[in-house]
């Protein structure tokens, strides 16, 4: 859910520009895996060291070319934790999720 998140958020910026951008997250593979797993996976042939493939390739890429051309920033920050900016998107996460579900 993160992943696909942080894509529509890069993807609905616009235009790339020289501005930085800081990308927030509880979910600590997303900047791990842009902080140098996701170079060694396409080194690897989309294979984790363990020889598997590497799971959501599609979204990876995805993820790849929304920042491509971008001055991001990838952090983690503790979830759950009474940070107010990630308790935030956790209800809007929550309520989102919610309005998804009715409309099945």
């Amino acid at each position: 859910m993160e992943l696909i998140a942080v894509c529509v958020a890069l993807e609905n910026l616009g235009r790339v520009t020289d501005e930085p951008i800081t990308v927030f997250t509880d979910a600590n593979l997303i900047p791990n895996s842009m902080n140098g797993w996701l170079a060694t996976w396409k080194a690897n042939d989309w294979k984790r060291s363990g020889g598997k493939a590497v799971e959501n390739r599609d979204l990876w890429q995805r993820l790849e070319q929304a920042a491509s051309g971008r001055h991001i920033t990838w952090k983690w920050v503790r979830g759950h934790n009474g940070s107010e900016n990630n308790e935030r998107a956790d209800r809007l996460a929550y309520a989102a999720a919610r309005r998804a579900e009715k409309k099945l």
